[in-house]
């Protein structure tokens, strides 16, 4: 599969996936492998141009030092990316500008032994929820999603 060059992020290695989703479905089934510290956190995007019959394209990239004290530092990171896009240079171009649809954020809790993740949708809203080493998923009210974020429950 052919990724045109205006997909492509300008300073962020990146990971084009065939099937749509398919990183987050590989996580969610080795989250019982996790030793230790478990991976680094993975940041997965959906990228569209909004055209239609134009397919969406999933990608996906490593992280590493970024906030993720809150979903709120994570969305902001998830849509900081939409700007990271690599422009088109020619301003005559016919082609669509492609945009960042949505995101999910997976960061592995060593201490809860769950996989915190936050999805953001662009332009919508944030939703965080956790899932276990069984790849059972969970909602995260406000209070555990603070405890299971930090390891324990600070008020």
């Amino acid at each position: 599969m052919a990724i045109p060059p205006e997909v492509l992020y300008k300073d962020i290695p990146e990971l084009f996936e065939i099937d749509l989703g398919e990183a987050l479905t590989a996580r969610t089934e080795a989250l019982s492998t996790f030793r230790e510290l478990g991976p680094p956190d993975l940041c997965h995007v959906v990228k569209s141009t909004g055209r239609t019959g134009q397919r969406d394209l999933g990608s996906y990239h490593y992280v590493s030092g970024v906030d993720a004290s809150s979903s709120a530092s994570l969305a902001a990171y998830i849509n900081s990316l939409t700007y990271a896009i690599e422009e088109n240079s020619a301003w005559f171009s016919s082609t669509a500008k492609w945009k960042v649809r949505n995101g999910c954020y997976c960061c592995f809790n060593a201490f809860s032994r769950v996989d915190m993740r936050v999805d953001v949708k662009i332009p919508g809203g944030v939703n965080a929820y956790v899932i276990d080493l069984r790849g059972e998923r969970y909602a995260s009210s406000l209070q555990s999603a603070r405890t299971d974020w930090h390891g324990s429950s600070r008020t």
